[in-house]
């Protein structure tokens, strides 16, 4: 516990305080642009004028019987276009109604966990563990921490730890960023739609909150692993963030879809739908036919590549010649 602490102090510094920061400044803006879009949506629903023809367009002569031809022709594209607008606009309400939950406070939580546990997660956590683990090796610290606790498999597990929960601190920030933003954006354009009771909200937010810590936990394993490997700072946000887009690359082939970490993240989180307000930036692998594939096979994959990234790493740490 004195070594997790010890990292945890470490861990108050600007890389931290900023990565908050951006992470919800990030979500703000997303909410902001769904938000935005969705009013215009509903307010302009891409009116489309009927189309125009004429005569050599109908293959008449001009007079009485084409122009009654153009009448009729113009009447019914008319028709269709009213119906089409009308469509677009029932899709477009129905889509942000589904939204309207997002700018509940509580339901903020279930897109601030789709994002932490997608992409932008990634890449914040990715960032964490390089300024926090790999830079134990940019700034020569590693061998200091190691003259004061020889123990080199602790040190590494809570380097993990401390890189998970300050995870989880930019995923509280989010929320609460999101929970304060929320009622005043649906004040300033008051989306269609009723807004979620205290348990709806509830009930769709702990879900995909409760699966994005594990992987947010596993996002943590891949950044100490990829500091052990590189032993710096930018090795460490590179190779992590190159593992996570290969990775992203090889689940979009039919062949290897279902044995990439992406699936797996994929299938354990089970995102959100995505409507106007963007809750997560990952490939859904949905199977033909719009079934989502089984859980287990995600926290089945997820938990293999936790223990497999904290285990490696212990071993190659223990045979690592610290000398900087």
């Amino acid at each position: 516990m004195r070594s997790l602490r010890a990292d945890l102090r470490t861990l108050r510094r600007p890389l931290t305080y900023w990565s908050m920061a951006i992470m919800a400044l990030f979500g703000v803006l997303l909410m902001l642009a769904g938000v935005q879009n969705a009013h215009g949506d509903i307010a302009s629903p891409g009116y489309r004028a009927a189309a125009q023809v004429t005569c050599a367009d109908l293959g008449l002569p001009p007079g009485p019987a084409c122009d009654r031809k153009i009448s009729e022709f113009r009447s019914l594209t008319h028709a269709g276009v009213i119906q089409q607008q009308n469509d677009s606009r029932d899709r477009a309400v129905r889509a942000a109604s589904a939204d309207r939950g997002y700018l509940h406070p509580v339901q903020a939580g279930a897109m601030a966990a789709g994002l932490m546990a997608s992409l932008p997660g990634a890449f914040i956590i990715a960032l964490l563990a390089a300024g926090h683990i790999g830079g134990k090796w940019t700034r020569r610290t590693i061998k200091t921490q190691l003259l004061v606790d020889a123990r080199r498999t602790r040190l590494l597990v809570c380097a993990w730890a401390s890189t998970w929960l300050a995870s989880l601190a930019v995923f509280a920030v989010t929320w609460i960023a999101l929970a304060a933003c929320g009622p005043m954006l649906q004040s300033a354009y008051h989306l269609p739609g009723h807004a979620p009771s205290l348990g709806q909200a509830w009930a769709a937010t702990w879900p995909i909150a409760a699966r994005a810590v594990l992987t947010m936990a596993v996002f943590a394993a891949l950044g100490t692993a990829a500091a052990v490997v590189t032993r710096s700072t930018v090795g460490t946000l590179s190779l992590t963030l190159g593992v996570i887009m290969v990775s992203l690359i090889g689940g979009s082939l039919t062949t290897l879809s279902h044995a990439t970490p992406a699936y797996w993240v994929a299938t354990w989180t089970r995102f959100p739908a995505k409507t106007y307000v963007v809750t997560s930036y990952w490939n859904t692998f949905l199977a033909q036919g719009g079934a989502a594939p089984s859980w287990w096979v995600g926290l089945t994959g997820l938990l293999a590549l936790l223990v497999s990234c904290i285990a490696g790493a212990g071993v190659l740490f223990r045979r690592q010649n610290v000398t900087v």
